[in-house]
């Protein structure tokens, strides 16, 4: 029977003609079949293999023989600091989408310092008070207990003020843009979150991923298509930032590789008829975006940024800024609208 690193080196040989990412695909899927994460694999090299251990790893290996996308073989894939749950209704996450979330944190940081202080934790304040007694003590100032007769509110400070930021994350999926942001921001702010997905099935998805994230309590779940004006009708209150990831892949387009064609959700692909370049979904969406919120980032595809400009600025957009990813390919659409203070929100 073969050890744990002939077979790795066997598969990632057998995989050198179909993947780039070979070895690392090897890995990923023996450590999946057998249990183990990739530093443990690396770890048990000269550990030899019975043949039920060795049928798991070839019955994964099949698969990606296949073209399946390790991510849904493996049923999770990394993005920014978590790992999210993915399945076939669901796009796997890239890593080009993470500049959604680098900017949408940068959006939402002058919002959350207007609206409040940030939050000491208890030891912070523990150490505040401390630190103000023996000031007290060395100025000769008695330090008297307060008052029974004193409210409790004015024996006690004041509670930091806490920021309520609600966002939307149109065409969720596995809902990672939105909950990557809200995570980063939890403990500063009282965060609302709102997922819209075409796909009962994606929902389901994001709805365990916010659960991973100890997040579902503060998530809401829409099933509806976003271009709709219906779905307006839906939401209570002002949106602070939209995050969107619609279809914008052109049916025509043949630079599409095999395995996301086969393998990832059509509707969440694929966008209008043959001529229209993808943007159907874009110019809805972006109409309904501007009645959420005063600032939207949009993920679009690479060519389709003069397009989009054009496409936000007809639906009322005042300013609209495209981004390049780290290829330097037309990635984002930041678009926002003056405020009543007739400032440009980011």
């Amino acid at each position: 029977m073969p050890t744990v690193g002939e077979l790795v080196r066997k598969t990632t040989e057998f995989f050198t003609a179909k993947s780039t990412t070979a070895r690392l695909d090897s890995e990923l899927l023996i450590g999946k079949a057998l249990g183990l994460d990739r530093l443990q694999v690396f770890l048990k090299y000269d550990l030899s293999l019975n043949e039920e251990q060795v049928e798991k790893c070839r019955a994964l290996v099949r698969r990606r023989a296949k073209g399946e996308p390790v991510a849904y073989i493996l049923g999770e894939k990394s993005f920014f600091k978590h790992s999210f749950e993915v399945n076939t209704h669901t796009l796997i996450p890239r890593p080009e989408t993470e500049m959604l979330v680098v900017r949408g944190l940068e959006i939402l940081e002058p919002l959350l310092s207007a609206r409040g202080p940030r939050e000491k934790s208890a030891v912070q304040l523990e150490i505040a008070a401390a630190f103000q007694k023996r000031s007290e003590a060395e100025r000769g100032i008695q330090i008297e207990e307060p008052s029974k007769n004193m409210s409790e509110a004015e024996a006690s400070p004041s509670p930091s003020v806490r920021s309520k930021i609600t966002i939307a994350d149109l065409g969720c999926g596995t809902g990672c843009i939105g909950l990557s942001i809200a995570d980063e921001i939890k403990n500063r702010a009282d965060v609302r979150l709102i997922f819209v997905d075409i796909s009962a099935d994606a929902l389901e998805v994001a709805q365990r991923n916010a659960k991973r994230l100890d997040l579902d309590s503060i998530s809401e779940f829409i099933v509806g298509d976003v271009g709709s004006d219906d779905l307006l009708q839906r939401f209570a209150m002002g949106v602070d930032l939209v995050v969107a990831n619609p279809p914008y892949i052109d049916p025509a387009d043949s630079r599409i590789e095999a395995g996301v064609r086969d393998f990832e959700p059509h509707q969440a692909l694929f966008a209008g008829g043959v001529g229209e370049l993808g943007l159907k979904e874009i110019r809805r969406w972006s109409k309904i975006a501007k009645q959420l919120s005063e600032t939207a980032l949009f993920e679009i595809g690479d060519s389709q940024g003069s397009a989009a400009i054009e496409i936000f600025h007809a639906a009322g957009w005042e300013k609209v800024k495209l981004s390049l990813d780290l290829s330097s390919r037309e990635r984002m659409i930041e678009a926002t609208v003056m405020n009543n203070t007739g400032d440009v929100h980011g």
